[in-house]
């Protein structure tokens, strides 16, 4: 009678070895939709971050560049992101002012602001006209043509 129970016995531990591998294979990183996620993220903020590179670059070696569609110098290999898009407008100060901006997934702010350490030149654009400094939280004024919900990378330039 007692080796009835050795089937039950067998399937239940098997069931129990496919639950523990099915949570071991969710919990390696990058894995499931959190981890996709988190991938999307950081490859967005990177791209936001050699576009803005770039954009800053490019205004920086041709002075007195003033364009709202300034065309970026790009590293060899990389394509312009969709959404993308580089402008210098001159401030009333002097000099000008270079924003290199592209729309991005939720999550690459945080991104940025980590790969970047805490830089204050990054700004998201939280309303139409108005951005926000990853950093610091203070709001600023942008040109009003950059997208709602881009990661812009503002310079100010001498020159």
């Amino acid at each position: 009678m007692g080796f009835l129970i050795m089937p039950i016995a067998t399937v239940l531990f098997c069931l129990g070895v496919v639950a523990q591998l099915a949570q071991l294979s969710q919990a390696a990183p990058g894995a499931g939709v959190p981890g996709r996620m988190e991938s999307v993220a950081t490859v967005t903020a990177q791209q936001a971050q050699a576009y803005g590179a770039a954009c800053v670059a490019t205004a920086g070696a041709t002075p007195g560049l003033v364009g709202a569609s300034v065309v970026a110098v790009l590293p060899t290999g990389m394509a312009a992101p969709a959404g993308a898009g580089c402008m210098a407008v001159a401030n009333p100060a002097g000099g000008r002012d270079v924003y290199g901006y592209m729309r991005v997934s939720s999550g690459a702010s945080a991104s940025l602001l980590g790969s970047t350490q805490g830089s204050l030149a990054w700004f998201r654009v939280r309303s139409q006209g108005t951005a926000v400094n990853l950093a610091t939280g203070a709001a600023y004024s942008v040109p009003a043509n950059i997208p709602v919900g881009a990661l812009v990378h503002w310079v100010q330039l001498n020159t």
